[in-house]
């Protein structure tokens, strides 16, 4: 698995948003993000700690106490 520091900021705002219960739209409406780039750092947070899901890498950050 991966470290807190081996993700990057809008990584950890988009697990944020996952964490909070919102839609990959609803997470780059809030971030100011496109969707493809919402979804493109939700991916990367996702292989980063070899996590299957989305809701998957939010749980293990926050069991990892990283947001």
């Amino acid at each position: 698995m991966t470290s807190y520091s081996s993700l990057t900021e809008r990584e950890h705002d988009v697990l944020e948003c996952t964490l909070q219960g919102l839609t990959v739209v609803q997470t780059s409406e809030t971030l100011h993000l496109s969707t493809g780039a919402a979804r493109d750092h939700l991916s990367s947070a996702v292989q980063k700690t070899a996590t299957q899901t989305r809701r998957e890498v939010a749980r293990y950050a926050r069991e990892k106490n990283w947001i």
